[in-house]
């Protein structure tokens, strides 16, 4: 995603951050 990591866990639920931060890296 463009979005930065940052601004994702600031957006979505900790567990959501934790997708994201899966599917980023």
């Amino acid at each position: 995603m463009n979005t930065s990591p940052k601004i994702n866990n600031n957006k979505f639920s900790s567990s959501d951050s934790n997708l994201l931060e899966k599917g980023t890296a």
